[in-house]
This record gives C-alpha cells, structure tokens and sequence, in this order.
C-alpha cells in the first residue's frame, strides 16, 4: 500500500491526506443530498439553527431563524418540521428537539468561510453572506468529510494503542469500513446530520479514556470530560455510553503511576473521571431544556416514544429495511471478529475495554431499537449506530491481521481484489440510494441491488442492441 512509509508520522499524514482529498472529492462533485445543490437538509437544518442563532441573535431563541425564507433552488423550507407552530406556553419559545453538539463542531468552519466571504465582498467578488445560502452551506458542511478523514485517522491510532495489528491491516480495515457502512454516505451526501460527528468525538473519548486510565494526570481528565460531555451534546443516547464506562473507571483498579510520584486524592480523581463526562454532557441539556420549554426534565425528541420494554432488535439488525447487517454486512464480519478476538484474550489488550465497548453497542441498539421509527426514516442504513463503528473495525482488522500473517505478512492479490468488491458494493449502494431510489418506495436492499437494477441495466443494454 503506497500511503505506508517506515515514518509512522509521515505515513499517518498520507493517511489522512489520501482520505480528505477522496472525500472531499466526493462531496464538491455530487452537490447535496440527492444531488440537491446544497447541503444542509433534513435534521440538519435544525442543528445548524444552534450555531446561526447563537452567531446572529446572541440567544437561541429559534422564532425569528425558523422564519427566513427559502431559497428557490431549496426542496424544502428552513423550518420544514414547522416547530415555529410549537411555542411553549411558559417560554414562548418555540421547540427545537435536536441537539447541540454539532453546532460547536461547526463553528471553526463557519468562522472561516464568514472571513474568507467577507474578505472577498471587500475586494468586490460577490458572496451571499445568508448562513443558508451556497457558501456557508458548502463551506460549513465541508466539515463532514474532514471530520470523517480525521475520524479514521484517530480510529487508526486507538487500534495501534491497543496493540492489535499491523499498520497495513488496520488501514485496508478502514478504508473497508468507509465504503461498507453509512460513512462515506454521511461525510458527503448528508453531512449536517450528526453522525459523522458523533463517530469523531466517539473515537476521542475512547482515545482519552484509555489515557486517563494509563497516566491519570489532571490534563487526561479535563479531555476525558470535555470529550465525553460533547458526546452527549451530540446526541443524547449517548449518556448511555458515557455511564457504561464511567461505571467501569469507577471500579477498575488503580494503576500506580510510572514516575514514582504519589496521586493525590485518588478516590477524588476516580469519581471526577466518572462524573464530570456525564456532568459536561447532561446539565447543558437540563439548562437548555429550561430555556426553551421552561422546565429541566421535558422530555425531547423521541423521547415521548420510547418503549424500552418491546425493542426491535432483530430488526435494526437484519431488517430489509436499513438493517444494520443486512444493509451492510461487512459490519457482521466484523462483529464475529471482534467476538473471537474477545475470546482469544491477548494479554496485551485491556480486557475491560473490549468488554465495555461491547456493552455499550448492545446498549445503542437497544435504545435504538426502542424507538417507534427504529429505521430512522428516510436513512441510509442504520444511521444511528454509526458511533459503533471502532468495534466492527476492531474485528475487521483482526481478522485481516490473521490472513495478512498467513499470507507471509502481506496480503494476496485475491484478498486485495475481494476488498475492492466490497468497497465497490457499497458506493453501489450508496449510488442507488441517492439517485434511483424514491421516497414513496418502502425499501428493501435485496431487491435494489440484486433484481430492479441488474434488470433495468439489462432491459437498456437489450433495447440498445435492438436499435
């Protein structure tokens, strides 16, 4: 693999390089979601809300954002779910069910394309500075395929920490799981939605539990916290995930420190690792749920659906309809890795960390699959469970470190040429997602990929030669 040099800086650098160029690639050259030329659309909208309102009006108060008019070129409205119709009686203002996090992940970029458009209307190019209009659109959601580059990068460096594989399984394993999951369709099509950055900020928090765990230094804990806090900020299943491990840091035993230096307060610095993620993560929720509805426990999103007593499991997982494994089995290959990993128990790897991040992908599909509309609606896959992704990679690349190994520590062409099917397989599908499937169609992966294209690409070939 030419992005691999004996340099292991340098060659991570031509990691990251290689995937932000190809994605960024991708996102300039397909436009929007189903091709719509812009960027921002569905739940997406209401996200960005957070940082338009916070920029402009110095509040976040949405009743005046929900109002701006759409451009003609736009499919639909700003406030398309109209929650401009649902004002709290105590606050008067009006709903926003969606979360914050990735407005905070966004500013870097809008601050930029702000100065850069500013600077060029001064010199006399025209730009519409609207924070609806083309350039900020295009160049705020550009963070979508950045955050996705630099997501794989980092997921590159946990399996390196934990001593898994060589540097050659671990990148083909990636470049796998951006084609054979919902990534590469969130970091270019639909990248205002919040996956792309729930799996960035899913991967540091994991990065800084493992530092917390390994140094314990003030420094570690202040970027476990903010880590973990912005992760539920992202979205709130995520306080799942956060107690989960915070549970297991609570009663995981304390390692001395390397330098002979006493810890002070070591029972205070436990329960601080264990609490102010959640703490970061749940009072701007509470305070935020004051602010617009007037009380700190209202209930948001889908919330009011939840029926934790009755999940669709099985069908998250193998369901025609955005079925996690059915839609993209690559991702069940990786599971039967990371099991047998478990399993095989090597004693360089932290077994607690295997098993706690198994506990919390159980957890995201429960809650999940608790939900009424456990497909995720109009989604490509099952979108919801993107943050899941560092376990199928785990497992993948096992797996391909044991072929790599009995290959002659490479890997075969036939290995490489059934990667690139794969990878193939999945932008197909992606493909036929965003140009040929219709809304009014219920899906169904099976019969797009396999039957209604094959036989449409046929009958066109056999009424060519006809003619």
């Amino acid at each position: 693999m030419r992005f691999i040099s004996s340099d292991p800086a340098r060659s991570e650098r031509g990691f990251l390089l290689l995937l932000l160029g190809l994605l960024t690639a991708s996102y300039f050259a397909f436009g929007g979601y189903r091709n719509w030329p812009y960027k921002i659309e569905s739940d997406g909208k209401y996200y960005y809300q957070y940082l338009v309102s916070a920029v402009y009006d110095g509040d976040l108060d949405f009743a005046n954002q929900y109002r701006i008019p759409k451009y003609p070129w736009m499919k639909t409205e700003i406030d398309h779910y109209r929650f401009r119709d649902a004002v709290s009686p105590v606050t008067g203002r009006p709903a926003n069910v969606f979360w914050p996090g990735s407005a905070l992940l966004w500013f870097p970029f809008f601050a930029v394309s702000w100065a850069v458009g500013t600077l060029l209307n001064a010199v006399g190019v025209a730009v519409d500075m609207n924070p609806f209009g083309r350039w900020f659109q295009f160049g705020v959601m550009v963070a979508g395929p950045a955050y996705a580059a630099l997501a794989l990068v980092l997921l590159g460096r946990l399996l390196s920490r934990l001593h898994l594989v060589s540097v050659a399984s671990s990148r083909l394993a990636l470049v796998l799981v951006l084609f054979a999951s919902p990534l590469y369709y969130y970091a270019v099509f639909e990248p205002s939605m919040s996956h792309v950055n729930d799996l960035l900020v899913f991967v540091v928090y994991l990065l800084a539990v493992l530092r917390w765990v390994e140094r314990g230094r003030l420094g570690d804990l202040a970027a476990l916290s903010l880590a973990g806090g912005l992760f539920i900020l992202i979205r709130a299943q995520n306080a799942a995930t956060v107690a989960l491990f915070s549970l297991v840091l609570l009663f995981l035993p304390t390692r001395p420190d390397p330098t002979g230096v006493p810890v002070a307060f070591p029972r205070l610095r436990r329960f601080a690792g264990c609490a102010l993620p959640l703490l970061l993560g749940i009072l701007p929720i509470l305070a935020l749920n004051r602010y617009l509805y007037g009380g700190a426990f209202v209930v948001r999103g889908a919330g009011n659906s939840l029926d934790l007593a009755h999940p669709k499991i099985l069908e998250v997982l193998f369901s025609a309809r955005n079925g996690l494994f059915s839609y993209h089995p690559l991702l069940l290959v990786g599971l039967a890795g990371f099991l047998w990993l478990l399993a095989s128990r090597p004693a360089e790897m932290p077994q607690w960390f295997l098993w706690t991040l198994l506990a919390t992908f159980l957890a995201q599909v429960w809650v999940n699959a608790s939900v009424h509309d456990w497909w995720g609606g109009h989604s490509f896959g099952q979108r919801k469970l993107l943050s899941s992704l560092p376990l199928f990679a785990l497992g993948l690349t096992f797996l391909l470190e044991k072929i790599r190994r009995r290959s002659g520590n490479r890997f075969t062409r036939p290995v490489l040429a059934m990667a690139a099917v794969v990878a193939a397989l999945g932008l197909y599908l992606v493909l036929i997602h965003v140009f040929v499937w219709s809304y009014d169609e219920p899906h169904d992966v099976f019969q797009w990929m396999f039957v209604k294209i094959p036989s449409k690409v046929l009958g066109r070939l056999l009424a060519g030669r006809a003619g």
